[in-house]
């Protein structure tokens, strides 16, 4: 079974849209748990890794995250529109081919 490289693609890219909020929101809220940092307050606050203080970059995972929260219902109209384009595909490539002849 051959897949289409277009329909391979779009249900990557379906499922990567479909997946980076819930990713960012999560790598956000687990650095913050570890470092000991709030990310709804650490907006100005102190939270350090060494001398970095990265507390700005996890309030902007977080807003980031809940913002491309947009892109689930995207992501769920994708892949299925996705798989029903790759089912087609495949069907019309096995129509294109020819059968195979038996030597009987």
């Amino acid at each position: 079974m051959h897949l289409s490289q277009k329909a391979m693609v779009s249900l990557w890219a379906s499922a990567l849209l479909l997946t980076t909020p819930f990713l960012l929101i999560v790598f956000a809220a687990v650095l913050a748990e570890l470092l000991g940092c709030d990310i709804v307050s650490s907006l100005g606050a102190a939270c350090h890794i060494g001398d970095i203080n990265i507390a700005d970059v996890l309030f902007g995972l977080s807003v980031i995250g809940w913002a491309t929260l947009v892109g689930l219902p995207i992501g769920l109209i994708l892949a299925p529109a996705c798989s029903i384009w790759w089912w087609y595909s495949l069907r019309q490539e096995r129509l294109m081919t020819p059968a195979r002849k038996t030597h009987i």
